[in-house]
């Protein structure tokens, strides 16, 4: 099964905020600013979690044959 992809891109703005909060930024002081060290942890946690998928997709494939 394939996913549709969503009719609009999602906005450089909306990946700014979800890479924050994936490495726990959370808008304390309400400002709106994030970070690096918030961005980069982000980062490396999607970076990990695309790692695993690719992994788990994988092992399911060899499990087939």
């Amino acid at each position: 099964e394939k996913d549709v992809l969503p009719d609009k891109v999602p906005s450089l703005h909306w990946l700014y905020y979800s890479l924050a909060k994936l490495g726990g930024w959370y808008d304390s002081k309400r400002n709106g600013r994030v970070g690096v060290k918030a961005l980069w942890k982000g980062w490396l946690k999607l970076a990990d979690m695309v790692e695993s998928a690719e992994l788990l997709i994988s092992i399911q494939q060899t499990e087939k044959l």
